[in-house]
């Protein structure tokens, strides 16, 4: 990738899958399972160096960071606003358990998030703005490249549908599977990068 013109490239990743399983996990700090950890050596396999490294703090994110920014000689930055949304009462549930207690519940956060929270979660919009906040400091201070983030679901998601003007219902929408890599070729011009997405995962 270090021979893109006119541009910076950066790789959102998020991580493998944690001990667990699938939940709602947002702060829960679980770490990666072995079969995560893979996930996420294989889907980096093909995209070469990086400049520098930023990762969530939360386990699944930081240790493999860790990891590799030890194993590479990379820098590493630890951003404490790319951590997952605070799911509230619906931390460490699964999706099914939830689906079995509070189905409506459910069904409404995923219809319109902002407008049903999980109980006691942290709102949507004051996650949209630290993500993006923190999403603006990196990459605007940022000359380098390439970049690798290493965060989460809903990191992923906020970023992918701020630099596309996406609604939240098509935020909400956004496949972002265990240890996926969003590819972002981010061109200067106007007040929003232009944007060339690919994104790729380990499946």
């Amino acid at each position: 990738m270090r021979d893109v013109q006119d541009g910076r490239v950066v790789y959102l990743m998020r991580h493998g899958e944690p001990m667990g399983g699938v939940r709602y996990r947002g702060s829960t700090d679980d770490p990666l399972s072995p079969g995560g950890l893979r996930e996420m050596q294989n889907a980096l396999a093909g995209c070469g160096a990086f400049d520098t490294i930023v990762s969530s703090p939360l386990r699944r994110c930081a240790d493999f960071a860790r990891s590799l920014a030890e194993r590479s000689g990379t820098p590493l930055a630890i951003e404490p606003a790319f951590r997952e949304m605070h799911f509230g009462a619906w931390e460490g549930q699964t999706p099914q358990t939830l689906m079995a207690a509070c189905p409506e519940l459910l069904r409404q956060f995923w219809a319109d998030p902002r407008a049903h929270p999980p109980p006691g979660a942290e709102p949507l919009d004051r996650f949209r703005k630290r993500v993006i906040g923190a999403w603006r400091a990196h990459v605007g201070a940022w000359e380098g490249q390439p970049l690798l983030l290493i965060v989460h679901g809903g990191t992923v998601r906020v970023i992918l549908a701020f630099e596309q003007l996406l609604s939240v219902r098509e935020l909400m929408s956004l496949d972002v599977p265990y240890a996926s890599v969003h590819t972002l070729h981010l061109k200067s011009g106007g007040d929003r990068a232009e944007l060339e997405l690919k994104t790729t995962d380990a499946r």
